[in-house]
């Protein structure tokens, strides 16, 4: 196992050799000045050129050396981009080997690499959506989507470049099922009413799962071992944990409506016996408002023909089917 690099390490490898990269290339350009001054004081013997001259030349020359060959311990990054240079020199250690720049423009060492592939996108990227059914204690299944976004940070793109894409997206996408699995059967038999109302609160526990709580161990460069969350060990920020659906699975859905009908539906009844002077049984309570939704389920079905774009025919046969099923249900008044 590699060692793992530490984001803190990389940034302040790069702030503290701001300084003694300006201050080397300042003393670099003195150097190359009193070097060419001194062609130019001998040049003078045989040209006779005069002291102003000397100056000019040597300050142009000086000048001319040092913009061509800029490119050599500059850099220039574009907006939201980092890069990775390479230090070729054979004696820096392995953990120093990736150097990191931020957007802009830098001093970098003549013998740091600069390659193409090495300029790295910042924005910020997304997971695939998700979607998976996972139990509660109480028995019904929750049904979940949900994704993850991040975003790599220039001073942490030295531990990005090694791991590939798809691998932080299925990394991030079995921790926050792990999270949500464990989360979800906590739901008990007493917490159902109120469990779809928990999304934030879910959103929340994947974004801790991934800051704080499920760790990866890792080596560090001295060799010692130690846990890092995943935002160290992916060399990111995640910065949303969104979760666009959240609710009971389809079937227990279909069941919860049922069951919200029938109660509306003996709830009706039981305003019918309300004012009732004796001359209607609870039977005949029950059929009517069997025969009224029946007759609301037709109603309903015929508004919807009509909004679809659908031939005649079809219509009719739809709103006839609708027709024989408000039937079916008023039917118990005729035969009772």
């Amino acid at each position: 196992m590699s060692a793992h690099l530490d984001a803190k390490e990389i940034k302040r490898t790069f702030e503290d050799g701001r300084g003694v990269k300006a201050l080397s290339l300042f003393f670099a350009v003195l150097v190359a000045f009193a070097i060419v001054y001194l062609v130019f004081l001998f040049v003078r013997w045989f040209t006779g050129w005069d002291e102003l001259s000397i100056w000019t030349w040597t300050i142009g020359v000086v000048l001319w050396f040092f913009l061509s060959k800029a490119r050599y311990y500059m850099v220039s990054i574009p907006e939201i981009s980092g890069l990775v240079t390479i230090d070729l020199l054979p004696w820096t250690l392995e953990e120093n080997k990736l150097r990191a720049y931020p957007t802009g423009l830098h001093l970098r060492w003549p013998w740091e690499q600069v390659k193409e592939g090495n300029f790295i996108n910042l924005r910020t990227m997304t997971t695939d959506v998700v979607e998976e059914d996972f139990p509660t204690k109480a028995g019904p299944m929750m049904h979940v989507a949900w994704s993850a976004q991040y975003e790599p940070q220039w001073y942490t793109i030295p531990i990005y470049i090694s791991i590939a894409e798809q691998t932080i997206n299925s990394g991030l996408i079995d921790v926050s099922s792990e999270t949500l699995k464990d989360e979800i059967w906590k739901i008990e038999e007493k917490d159902l009413e109120m469990a779809t109302g928990r999304r934030d609160e879910l959103a929340k526990k994947i974004m801790d799962s991934y800051k704080t709580n499920r760790t990866v161990p890792v080596k560090l460069p001295d060799g010692k071992e130690a846990n890092v969350s995943r935002e160290e060990y992916y060399g990111v920020v995640i910065t949303l944990a969104p979760i666009s659906d959240y609710d009971f699975e389809k079937s227990y859905q279909q069941a919860r409506a049922v069951n919200q009908r029938v109660v509306g539906l003996k709830k009706a009844s039981k305003e019918i016996l309300k004012d009732n002077d004796g001359s209607i049984t609870s039977k005949d309570a029950w059929t009517d408002t069997l025969m009224l939704d029946g007759q609301n389920v037709k109603r309903e079905v015929s508004e919807q023909v009509k909004r679809l774009d659908v031939t005649p025919a079809a219509a009719k046969t739809v709103e006839l089917a609708a027709a024989a099923f408000g039937k079916a249900l008023s039917g118990a008044r005729g035969s009772s």
